[in-house]
């Protein structure tokens, strides 16, 4: 039987973009017959929302450690705030516990909190336990110098990113294997660290989970709209490197209610910002009429109920090209009709070509656009899935995600 060692300071009841990788595929690795411990922060240290219900989905078999991170006023008095750096002491103890008094097979992180991963090759070096990472995000970022926007955190951004670079380097360079969900931040990774390209690597994207959707499919009672009613939904994160797609929906929507003034869309945007206090993060644009902008973040299970109750969905692009949202699969697995602004030769618009129930269209102010859009708008049902697209979804269902990250965890074991 092999042990994974997993590092994820996020873990249910706390409700974090970072944690459903590692969620989704506990229940797989442990019916192949891994013996799976999990580190991971208090509820009570993460801003994160909370989701109890994310409870129900851990198998039993899976050992939850709880650890308390140093005290965020405390940290402050450095600016340092992110969890990460936080529960570096606590992780450090806990991990020499668990590999002196355990045998560890292999450290497993999957995190956004960058600040945890330099204990891999501390592990590695005291205890020879390999390490895997799983990168959710680019830990080096250089969006914001190439798009040429401000960055947040004033001083501390620039300051952080050259940290960044130093424990990049340092960290990848005993790494055992990586696996992205994005191939762009394995390619930017090459052309900062030549010696990468002979370290073990995979693409996963981003997958979705059956169970969950089961869940949330229950019987509900259905809200009447009007008949000329089309409801869409977009959920989750809403920053500024996707305000280009949400101002030309906004645009969209007003000359479609000028066209059809008898036909009614209601847009709800749902947990958009990722602020401790997301009333102060509203949209400066106006709203059309039926557009509803909820700031505050709600619960994963939940914002599948929402989608599932809606009759169309949206996707919004990023200014990033390599951006690979992890909701993708979720959205496609819905069945739903999809409105997708997003760009031309980016890593999102490559996942969402050939996919029937997508309407795919760049963001651009031209009226082919808008016109494509204002048909969408018409007859959101033209765009269906077909038995042949839920086939092929299949692949990126999690057992089968779960399975390649086996897969690759026995590749880099293996003498």
């Amino acid at each position: 039987m092999k042990r994974l060692l997993v590092i994820s300071p996020h873990f249910p009841p706390v409700n974090a973009p970072d944690l459903h990788r590692i969620r989704m595929s506990l229940p797989h690795w442990v019916e192949a017959g891994w013996q799976v411990t999990i580190l991971a922060a208090e509820p009570e240290a993460s801003s994160q929302a909370y989701e109890p219900e994310l409870l129900e989905t851990i198998p039993s078999e899976v050992k939850v450690i709880r650890l308390k991170p140093l005290p965020r006023q405390w940290t402050m008095r450095f600016g340092l705030g992110n969890l990460g750096w936080r529960l570096l002491p606590a992780l450090l103890r806990e991990g020499r516990k668990q590999m002196t008094s355990t045998s560890v097979d292999l450290v497993y992180f999957s995190t956004t909190q960058f600040a945890c991963l330099p204990l891999g090759r501390i592990w590695q070096k005291l205890y020879g336990v390999p390490y895997a990472i799983d990168l959710q995000d680019p830990w080096v970022n250089d969006y914001y110098a190439r798009t040429q926007t401000r960055p947040p955190g004033g001083w501390k951004y620039p300051l952080s990113q050259a940290l960044a670079r130093t424990l990049e380097r340092w960290t990848l360079h005993r790494c055992a294997g990586l696996i992205s969900v994005s191939p762009t931040y394995l390619e930017n990774l090459r052309k900062r660290h030549a010696s990468f390209a002979k370290m073990p690597q995979r693409v996963l994207p981003f997958g979705f989970s059956r169970k969950d959707l089961a869940r949330v499919k229950e019987p509900r009672t259905l809200t009447v709209t009007h008949k000329n009613c089309v409801r869409l939904i977009y959920t989750g994160r809403l920053g500024d490197d996707m305000r280009r797609p949400f101002r030309f929906l906004l645009t969209a929507i007003q000359k479609a209610q000028l066209i059809h003034p008898a036909r009614r869309i209601e847009t709800d945007f749902i947990g958009a910002s990722y602020s401790p206090h997301p009333e102060q993060d509203r949209p400066a644009e106006e709203l059309p009429d039926g557009v509803r902008f909820h700031p505050g973040r709600i619960g994963f299970l939940e914002s599948l109920r929402r989608q599932d109750a809606a009759d169309a969905l949206l996707i919004f692009g990023s200014d990033d090209a390599g951006y690979s949202p992890s909701k993708i699969h979720f959205l496609l697995a819905q069945a739903k009709p999809i409105l997708a602004l997003v760009d031309d030769e980016t890593v999102l618009a490559d996942q969402l070509a050939d996919w029937p129930q997508v309407c795919r269209i760049a963001p651009r102010d031209h009226p082919d656009n808008l016109q494509r859009i204002n048909k969408f708008l018409e007859n959101p049902q033209a765009y269906q899935s077909t038995t042949e697209a839920d086939l092929h979804l299949e692949k990126w269902e999690s057992r089968q995600l779960a399975e390649a990250q086996l897969h690759f965890f026995h590749a880099i074991l293996s003498p």
